[in-house]
């Protein structure tokens, strides 16, 4: 904790699952550090449990295992850094580092797809405003109007058209 806080980072410590699942419930976290053997019980379920409440959860696991078992759990969890103990501090900070970076990608990128289907369904709303306009200055044209793909199906018919062709 001594090497995250150095390097700026906001550093809140836990004991067992139930203070780290409160202090998760109760607080804003952008990245949680979990133990994966905690002296009561499974940090990687811990991990499992907060990314259903928050799925934009960015967790980082550290281990003194070495096994796939571990490394395999960890993943599946949600885990996005696995961080083998005893740790370099630099490679403990680079993991939180890219979460934090992941985090970050993660919540910025939902206002702007919000965005985005505001705008698609705006100008949706103004093609389909332009085509009943055209079709209604097409309709008042006093002249026959037909147009036709290149295989000559017929796209536009006025009034007037169906006067002279008698369609």
């Amino acid at each position: 904790c001594r090497a995250l806080s150095k390097c700026h980072h906001q550093v809140e410590m836990a004991t067992t699952l139930e203070e780290g699942m409160q202090r998760f419930t109760e607080g804003l976290f952008d990245v949680v550090l979990v133990e994966a053997d905690l002296a009561d019980g499974d940090g990687v379920d811990l991990v499992r449990q907060m990314r259903a409440l928050d799925p934009r959860m960015v967790s980082v696991i550290l281990t003194s295992r070495q096994d796939r078992e571990v490394v395999s759990a960890a993943l599946s969890g949600g885990a996005r850094g696995l961080v083998s103990k005893p740790f370099i501090t630099e490679e403990l900070v680079a993991a939180v580092d890219a979460a934090l970076a992941e985090r970050k990608r993660t919540v910025d990128v939902r206002p702007m797809l919000g965005d985005l289907i505001q705008v698609r369904s705006e100008l949706r709303q103004k093609v389909m405003e332009k085509e009943r306009f055209l079709g209604h200055l097409i309709d008042a044209a006093p002249f026959a109007v037909v147009s036709t793909d290149m295989q000559g199906t017929i796209l536009t018919f006025n009034k007037q058209a169906e006067t002279v062709y008698g369609y």
